[in-house]
């Protein structure tokens, strides 16, 4: 189910924001925990960068242009919060990622998207496989599968930054290539020969 762009804009508009946050992720936070999950392949790992994805999400919300699709512009988001994590030295250090109201909201937002990714973990061989792949290459299987984004969503999230059309176009093709033989590999580990 899409996000209700239209709603969420209405709620930022008339200075909602925290609600607005609240709609996206009512419906869509345990696919956006889920990439992260996919990410970084570390359940504790995961949960700070959910939180830091939902606070940065919030703060952003109301200086959203609108000139892509909200859910695009969110994946990139939760991906640059998912490598931020990763690489935060503070982070272990269990440094507070803002103020308590900010970490009650994100607490909560957390708690929800992780019961919510688990209980639709169904698919668990592929994802074990998924999780012995290089971080590029999960990513790109995480979009394509678990999210089921066009190619041309996907290239804009890998390749933040990127408006020209017709560069998005091309990068789109090279992440299809590249997901066609990330796919032949797959088939193989599963089925093995014998």
């Amino acid at each position: 189910m899409p996000i209700d762009e239209a709603e969420v804009r209405r709620l930022v508009e008339d200075g909602q924001t925290h609600q607005a946050l609240e709609a996206i992720l009512e419906q869509h936070g345990s696919a956006f925990y889920g990439f992260i999950a996919g990410l970084l392949q570390n359940d504790a790992l995961a949960a700070d960068a959910y939180q830091l994805f939902s606070i940065r999400l919030w703060r952003a919300l109301p200086e959203f242009q609108w000139r892509s699709q909200l859910k695009t512009w969110a994946y990139k988001i939760a991906r640059n919060a998912a490598y931020r994590t990763a690489q935060d030295p503070y982070r272990r250090r269990s440094k507070r990622l803002g103020t308590l109201e900010q970490e009650k909201l994100s607490a909560k937002w957390t708690r929800t998207a992780t019961a919510l990714f688990k209980q639709t973990e169904a698919k668990q061989k592929l994802w074990d496989l998924v999780a012995g792949l290089p971080a590029e290459d999960r990513e790109l299987l995480i979009l394509r599968l678990g999210r089921r984004m066009a190619w041309k969503e996907i290239a804009a999230i890998l390749h933040e930054g990127e408006a020209d059309p017709q560069v998005l176009t091309a990068k789109a093709a090279t992440a299809r290539k590249r997901f066609e033989r990330l796919k032949e590999k797959l088939k193989r580990d599963l089925v093995p020969e014998g």
